[in-house]
């Protein structure tokens, strides 16, 4: 068999999110940018023609750029008795304590 390209449609994903050790740095693509695309590139040097058309920049979908508290809560992983993880939110965002209580 050989490699087998999918893609995502938009009842299956909301964004990806990806990390890139050669960089260190997190990246969050909404699902627009993904669905029904098998490959996104991210362009962290400009071309050497200068091509900006169509280019994804890595800096745009940076971590570091976005500011997901003005968006809401997010899911974080808490630990159930059994071990097995289940996800929860939390209000205010990082509110949920290193051993995975809430401080509410």
């Amino acid at each position: 068999m050989g490699l087998t390209r999918t893609s995502y449609s938009a009842t299956e994903i909301d964004a990806l999110a990806a990390y890139c050790p050669d960089l260190d740095r997190c990246f969050y693509l909404p699902g627009e940018r993904v669905v029904d695309r098998t490959e996104l590139l991210l362009r962290i040097s400009p071309s050497r023609n200068n091509q900006r058309r169509g280019v994804n920049w890595a800096d745009d979908f940076a971590f570091e750029r976005l500011r997901f508290g003005a968006h809401g809560a997010v899911a974080q992983l808490g630990e159930r008795r059994a071990g097995s993880a289940k996800a929860r939110g939390s209000s205010p965002l990082g509110s949920i304590g290193a051993g995975g209580s809430s401080n509410l």
